[in-house]
């Protein structure tokens, strides 16, 4: 398994996606402090304009909790941007045939599954340390992170979020044979997740809940509100896990 581990990590480099991946993290963490930082400043250059449009424009302090709600408010968008970098991790190498290859050398079909899960679980882990790191320093620089209550657990059901997410995107690529079907029964999934989430009994048990960190920090919602969540998410991604194995087996490569 090692072998092929390390073979995913240097296509991955070879193929730019890394390098794509920490540009965007990169952007992403110093975009939410700076965003917070210039919103004031944008609204006072337009504030004649807006003024004759008889919209008035008052003083605004800005805090270290305005740049976390920037970063909890655009994770998701993140997310997918970090899917569709890597939505054909399964999909080229089905087309090109490589893996077939390697099961005839005598890789276990398992392995490769759990290989290439566990590229996409490190890069997402990076990825969001170097933008929550960015953040976090860029915050402290210009306010003070003290202020703010919860950024780490807040942070933490985020990562778990995404890496149900990125759970249920291997299930579908080992299920269906493109990247977009994949994504598509990716995004479905969560669809429906929402759906249910709508449902006030379902609510609390809801996944999506990991990743409101803006109401986390705003002392919306309490940690141990984010509990039971924690434990559907864990179950669901350890269950999705387990069935992508005994599914992958029996598919055609």
């Amino acid at each position: 398994m090692s072998a092929f581990l390390k073979k995913e990590i240097l296509s991955h480099i070879r193929n730019g996606q890394f390098v794509i991946l920490v540009i965007v993290f990169m952007l992403f963490g110093i975009l939410n402090p700076a965003t917070a930082k210039l919103t004031p400043k944008l609204l006072e250059l337009a504030k004649d304009s807006l003024a004759s449009s008889g919209l008035e424009i008052h003083a605004m302090k800005i805090t270290a909790l305005d740049a976390w709600l920037q970063f909890f408010k655009n994770w998701f968008l993140v997310l997918i941007i970090f899917l569709l970098v890597e939505g054909d991790i399964f999909s080229k190498e089905y087309a090109v045939g490589t893996l077939l290859i390697s099961v005839t050398k005598g890789l276990s079909r398992y392995k490769i599954v759990l290989a290439k899960f566990v590229v996409l679980v490190t890069a997402w882990t990076l990825g969001l340390l170097l933008s929550f790191g960015l953040t976090y320093i860029y915050s402290d620089y210009y306010w003070d992170n003290a202020t703010v209550l919860h950024v780490f657990s807040a942070a933490l059901g985020v990562w778990l979020l995404g890496l149900l997410v990125i759970t249920f995107f291997v299930f579908f690529s080992v299920v269906v044979k493109t990247s977009t079907s994949a994504l598509l029964g990716t995004g479905l999934s969560f669809g429906l997740i929402y759906l249910l989430s709508l449902w006030p009994k379902f609510k609390k048990f809801s996944p999506l809940l990991l990743g409101q960190g803006s109401q986390l920090i705003t002392k919306q919602l309490a940690t141990d509100d984010l509990i039971t969540p924690v434990i559907v998410t864990l179950i669901m991604g350890l269950v999705l896990l387990v069935l992508a194995i005994p599914v992958f087996n029996r598919r055609r490569l």
